[in-house]
């Protein structure tokens, strides 16, 4: 089993670790009774108290983008240097800094490239789009970052975002 899951790693890369969370999380639904209808649910409603507690439905997100050409190994290093004091060493954020990135909505719907445009440009105080009203400087205020080392940031932040999601998946797991 081992060898299929590190030789569909190898072929699919991150996003297809992604796909294959997201379909075990679907499955642990369907099995446990959360994938069903309202009514089904609704008739079980006293047998599941009875019997104790069940899990909690998985909030459904949108695809993840793949992880594009950038190296996961080097944005690791590149974010701790250029990003982790407003977005935390484990993209957990900071408060009043920066957002946490692991389950980062905007970064699960951009593109790589548009999150290149977007570490490139930054974004100013005020921006309607800010979920916690900050600004973020251009290039995250390290202004010798170049693309490459964006695309490496970001290939870490797709892989940053695979690991929220496993770990969540595992949780309702347990």
């Amino acid at each position: 089993m081992d060898k299929l899951v590190n030789n569909f790693r190898v072929r699919a890369g991150y996003g297809g670790v992604v796909a294959v969370t997201v379909l075990a999380a679907g499955a642990v639904l369907f099995v446990s009774g959360q994938g069903r209808g309202r009514a089904a649910r609704n008739d079980e409603t006293n047998a599941a108290q009875a019997s104790g507690p069940t899990l909690a439905p998985v909030a459904a997100k949108p695809p993840a983008f793949a992880a594009g050409t950038g190296n996961s190994t080097a944005g690791e290093r590149r974010y701790l240097q250029a990003c982790s004091a407003c977005h935390g060493v484990g993209g957990l954020g900071q408060p009043h800094m920066g957002a946490d990135l692991r389950d980062s909505r905007f970064i699960r719907e951009q593109s790589d490239d548009a999150l290149v445009a977007f570490v490139k440009k930054g974004r100013p105080f005020g921006d309607p789009k800010s979920v916690l009203g900050l600004s973020m400087p251009p290039l995250g205020g390290s202004p010798n970052l170049e693309e490459g080392q964006i695309r490496d940031i970001v290939a870490f932040l797709r892989t940053l975002q695979a690991r929220a999601g496993a770990q969540a998946a595992e949780a309702q797991l347990n």
